[in-house]
């Protein structure tokens, strides 16, 4: 394999927390490595707003967004960025298909300039028609000013 190859390797996205040892539920693990990878994807937004439920609410600090405006949200998300790949790190079950969340994301602006930053997110899922779906999500970030 030549170092090319090796170093994309390398800096791919993993969309894969490290969990509990005790916490197993393979379908979970998947749905959150699924939305992760989703919202890093400028070609689908729609695929993120697939993976909510009709009555889901996002929180980004004091911002709230439904189902009705989730599109729109997920594609001017992109309107000054070039690419962004988040790292989820940490996840822990919190009970009642709630789950926290914890890692870093890294985006490429237009301008050339890119920034990494912690997140945390705390979300819930329930499961319609046989799959998971989030219901709610809020998001933390910690950036420096």
């Amino acid at each position: 394999m030549d170092s090319v190859s090796e170093e994309k390797t390398a800096i791919a996205p993993k969309y894969t927390p490290k969990w509990p040892e005790t916490f197993d539920d393979a379908s979970v693990k998947q749905w959150i490595h699924d939305y992760y990878s989703a919202i890093d994807n400028k070609a689908s937004p729609q695929a993120v707003v697939d993976l909510f439920t009709e009555d889901a609410v996002i929180e980004l600090g004091k911002r709230r967004i439904n189902r009705s405006t989730m599109l729109q949200a997920s594609r001017s998300s992109w309107d000054d960025v070039e690419s962004r790949r988040h790292n989820p790190q940490d996840a822990y079950p919190l009970g009642d298909n709630t789950y926290l969340i914890e890692g870093n994301a890294t985006y490429v602006y237009k301008n050339g300039q890119s920034r990494t930053f912690e997140w945390c997110g705390k979300l819930r899922l329930v499961m319609n028609d046989g799959k998971w779906q989030m219901n709610y999500y809020k998001t933390y970030f910690a950036t420096e000013y």
